[in-house]
């Protein structure tokens, strides 16, 4: 089975802040994609994700997921 992420559609990545989830969204939005994701909380990997347009919530929540996509 193959999956390829299409680049129309956003990408969350829970616990964003970490090391390896915010090179992920690095390397993502650098291709192009829209990226968001929640986290528990800030740090200096969030607020350069969100200087470069990312949108971060700092909750755990399923329900932040929805949220972001409304804005």
């Amino acid at each position: 089975m193959t999956h390829t992420l299409d680049p129309r559609r956003p990408v969350h990545f829970v616990g964003i802040g970490g090391a390896g989830m915010s090179a992920l969204a690095e390397i993502l939005m650098a291709r192009g994609f829209g990226v968001s994701g929640s986290d528990i909380c800030n740090s200096n990997s969030i607020n350069t994700l969100r200087g470069a347009g990312a949108r971060i919530t700092l909750q755990q929540d399923s329900r932040a997921v929805e949220a972001l996509r409304k804005d």
